[in-house]
């Protein structure tokens, strides 16, 4: 075959590639199109078969049919469908092979499914997804297949459908309609926001480093029985060329393991054997003593973890002082201190990128270096240690709670969270283990951080299930971030609803209700109206959210707004009052003549006492009798004493000392305008945020006020009615 033809690096049309390996026989053609396609090829098998080993022994057998069937596939049809649907089917011919044994064979892998105390909408779709995405209509499927499997832009879709790039997005989001119809019919209801983000993050499975060569190279000399067996038994016997010492000691480990999982199936026993004799320049005595260690281990422990952990150990005598973890050191060096703060991010975001478990003690010790020079790297150093976690959590948190001293630092909260997001139920156990206290709480958010990102339903969870405290209204919080990260509002809406009822969770479930309406009227204050009248009623819905609706609406529809309240069945009378004073108080700042009218037509309201009050503060500074004749119209004596205290306090707090003989001549009492004056700024009738204030040209008396507002604005939002149906 010819190589080099097509480089690497070279961007190149599927199309391209194909007919190169077809006509000219160009290997690195070839291992170009598996790069691309194998990790849409791996993510769909290991959603259908559930197993990466098996998984991988499907890549290879649809790249084996690839490379035999190049001639008669026309890649103008979208290489990327073939290479779908051929997965499928095979998978389907598998899963008719491997009944008996598909879930005998554990590979441990990183990407496998851990089943938590409950499951997102997201994972309750993956078993059925690719049976929805096959059942779309063709221009669909390819749709969804390029967008979301290919990671094509929407400009790139575009130029190969033949449309404008707006066309192009819009036949997406179409696609992803009927997808979340197809997935409702079978029992599972994806919004297709939340399905958009699920696809954009699932749907392609991580390829580790050497795999897209080894599947193209067998591929391409058309092998009939690759499979993943021997995909582990060729990385070992590549790896057994190398002559260091580390890659030796790693390498006896490994054995074992791969023993233990591999010793019953039979037909495993030649090449095992056979593999042993390839390895015969690793060293007998590092051989035998790595062997007893893990024997040991294994009678202790009594798992398969245990030789796990052997093995880690072995690794970590031999990797600080490893070639590789010396360079890694002295990059890490170079990067920390680059003075240019944008190519040092740059650099650091490579070398995490980068990073191994074998590297990281040396690169832990190069930022304790680097600390000397008075410099922390703060940010630096907690990115690497999410880093590490993930990689190799239990040592990352040891080497973490050693430095921390028995303190709950933000470095101990960003290892955890790294060793959450790959293991959760690994970090959940060992944040158990620790005593009870405000300790092993606060390590709760390291946890939740980093569970949140792999499995979000199980994280919620198990937040709902903590003590009630201060620390839980923070891993709240944290969680909504979480949920508008991945699915935006409705994934945060789906959460909230979610949420226990029960008596430990109800406050939890209320503030967490009110947080998503801010976030929502942020972002759409009509969506939030939407929402609070489905939920009118509900005892969650019962806090602050009314209210803060209100005076969002009621900036640019404040009658609309109130009627709106009014007429909305299922608030409490505190809701609606509480309701009524937030819109009011962005209508007296917008038209105070209006605002007037509407309170004075409305005396029955539940919250006219307390309208009349800081309306009367409102206009107290420029009229100054037309306020006092307002608290006289209060009817709760406590209210009213009140609402004449702070109009008296607006008053002075304009005029001063000067302002006194006013205030007696409109009729205050002398002892409110001592008590007025002894603390004019004291606590005031409105919240900050709505900052009541009038224009100077306003003319409003109490004898007007009963007068009918007759003339609406005409560019009022048209009726939150309407936007609540």
């Amino acid at each position: 075959m010819k190589r080099d033809v097509i480089k690497p690096d070279q961007e190149q049309d599927d199309e391209v590639l194909l007919r190169a390996f077809v006509e000219a026989g160009t290997e690195t053609a070839f291992r170009e199109l598996v790069r691309r396609h194998l990790g849409m090829v791996m993510g769909v098998a290991m959603r259908r078969m559930g197993d990466r080993g098996l998984a991988e022994e499907v890549a290879q057998q649809v790249f084996t049919a690839l490379a035999g069937k190049a001639g008669r596939i026309n890649a103008k049809s979208n290489l990327g469908g073939w290479l779908y649907r051929a997965t499928l089917l095979e998978c389907s011919e598998m899963m008719r092979k491997e009944q008996n044994r598909k879930r005998k064979l554990d590979a441990f892998s990183d990407h496998s499914l851990i089943e938590g105390e409950g499951q997102s909408v997201w994972r309750e779709a993956l078993p059925v997804l690719d049976e929805a995405i096959e059942a779309l209509p063709t221009a669909d499927r390819s749709m969804i297949l390029l967008r979301f499997f290919e990671r094509k832009s929407f400009q790139q879709i575009a130029a190969t459908i033949g449309k404008s790039e707006s066309a192009a997005q819009k036949q997406c989001e179409r696609a992803l309609e009927k997808l979340s119809a197809l997935l409702k019919r079978k029992g599972v209801a994806v919004p297709a926001t939340v399905l958009a983000a699920g696809l954009t993050a699932q749907v392609t499975e991580g390829v580790p480093a050497g795999l897209a060569v080894t599947i193209s190279q067998s591929a391409m000399a058309g092998a009939k029985a690759f499979t993943a067996k021997t995909l582990i038994l060729q990385t070992l016997e590549i790896m057994a060329q190398a002559k260091t010492k580390a890659v030796a000691v790693v390498l006896t480990v490994a054995l074992v393991p791969l023993a233990i999982q591999w010793n019953q199936n039979n037909e495993l026993q030649d090449e095992l054997a056979a593999l042993k004799n390839r390895l015969t320049k690793v060293s007998e005595v590092q051989k035998d003593s790595a062997q007893r260690e893990v024997a040991r281990i294994s009678r202790r422990e009594g798992s398969r973890a245990a030789v796990k952990l052997a093995a880690d150990r072995e690794r970590a005598l031999v990797a600080a002082n490893s070639p590789d973890a010396r360079t890694a050191a002295e990059n890490w060096q170079r990067a920390l201190f680059e003075p240019d703060p944008v190519l040092r991010a740059q650099r650091i975001a490579a070398l995490l990128g980068s990073l191994t478990p074998e590297m990281a003690a040396s690169v832990a010790e190069t930022f304790e270096e680097a600390k000397k020079s008075g410099i922390q790297f703060g940010e630096e150093y907690r990115l690497f240690l999410r880093a590490w976690g993930k990689l190799d959590g239990a040592t990352a948190m040891d080497y973490a709670a050693k430095k921390a001293e028995g303190e709950n630092t933000p470095e101990m909260l960003s290892t955890l969270a790294g060793w959450a997001s790959a293991s959760p139920q690994q970090a959940r156990a060992w944040v158990e283990a620790l005593e009870e206290g405000s300790t092993k709480e606060g390590l709760v958010y390291g946890l939740l951080d980093g569970w949140a990102m792999s499995d979000f339903a199980s994280a919620a969870a198990y937040a709902e299930s903590r003590p009630k405290s201060e620390a839980r209204n923070e891993f709240r919080k944290l969680l909504l971030q979480r949920a508008l990260a991945v699915g935006g509002v409705a994934a945060a809406q789906q959460w909230v609803e979610r949420i226990a009822g029960d008596e430990h969770n109800s406050v939890y479930k209320q503030k967490a209700f009110d947080e998503v309406i801010q976030t929502m009227l942020y972002r759409d204050p009509s969506a939030a109206a939407h929402w609070i009248a489905q939920n009118a009623g509900q005892a969650f819905s019962s806090g602050s959210a009314v209210a803060d609706t209100a005076a969002k609406l009621a900036q640019s529809a404040p009658m609309e707004t109130l009627n709106w309240m009014q007429n909305l069945p299922g608030l409490s009378d505190t809701q609606r009052a509480d309701g009524a004073v937030a819109a009011m108080g962005q209508w007296v700042e917008k038209d105070p003549k209006a605002a007037g009218n509407w309170i004075a037509q409305n005396p029955q309201h539940p919250a006219y006492d307390r309208m009349a009050g800081q309306y009367a503060q409102a206009i107290a500074e420029e009229h100054l009798e037309s306020a006092r004749a307002w608290t006289q119209t209060i009817q709760d004596e406590n209210a009213r004493l009140n609402a004449e205290l702070e109009s008296a306090r607006a008053y002075l707090k304009k005029y001063g000392e000067a302002g006194k003989q006013s205030l007696v001549a409109a009729g205050y009492r002398q002892e409110t305008i001592d008590q007025a004056a002894e603390n004019p700024h004291g606590a005031v009738f409105f919240t900050d945020s709505l900052n009541m204030a009038l224009v100077n040209d306003v003319n409003v008396r109490l004898e007007s006020s009963y007068g009918v507002w007759a003339n609406s604005d005409e560019k009022a939002l048209q009726g939150v009615l309407r936007l609540a149906r």
